[in-house]
């Protein structure tokens, strides 16, 4: 694997991790709609966004939103 590719393949983890960051404090502090935080976060699909945040943080969005909602 090439310098490139192991910069590239950082600066991806790095901007998963930013969007998956943003998602948490806007699941946490909106009453925005998952759809919409997806769609803000750059993915296309809800199914899919809701599968990689699981993966990440091991909560499906609607879990993290009831378990970390700030009043």
């Amino acid at each position: 694997m090439s310098q490139i590719d192991i910069l590239f393949e950082n600066f991806k983890e790095y901007l998963s991790m930013l969007k998956f960051n943003k998602a948490k404090e806007l699941l946490s502090e909106t009453n925005e709609s998952i759809q919409e935080i997806a769609l803000k976060l750059g993915y296309s699909s809800l199914s899919y966004f809701s599968k990689a945040f699981h993966h990440e943080t091991g909560y499906v969005p609607s879990e993290y939103r009831l378990k970390f909602k700030k009043q």
